[in-house]
């Protein structure tokens, strides 16, 4: 128990400096001037593949009688990813 304990409080804190570390790169850049809007078309693109994957997992699940424990969040992820894409239509005809 206290292995897991370890481990999981070495993650977290793995996972903090990670966090800190991107949110200070960001704002290092954006005081720069070279901060660059991001490509929404990427979003759009992963929104895609991993809403098809996780749709195919839970196919798959569901045909097997498996849990949907790894699909729905596949899923989900694609959702955001397409909905945040689609959001910014405008830039993606401009690319």
């Amino acid at each position: 128990m206290i292995d897991w304990l370890l481990i999981s409080i070495a993650i977290f804190i793995i996972s903090m400096v990670i966090g800190i570390l991107t949110v200070v790169l960001v704002c290092k850049k954006k005081k720069g001037g070279t901060y660059k809007e991001p490509n929404y078309r990427v979003f759009y693109n992963m929104g895609m593949v991993l809403l098809f994957i996780g749709l195919g997992f839970m196919i798959i699940s569901l045909l097997l009688d498996y849990s949907f424990i790894v699909s729905i969040p596949i899923f989900a992820i694609g959702v955001v990813y397409l909905v945040i894409g689609l959001s910014r239509k405008d830039t993606l005809k401009k690319n």
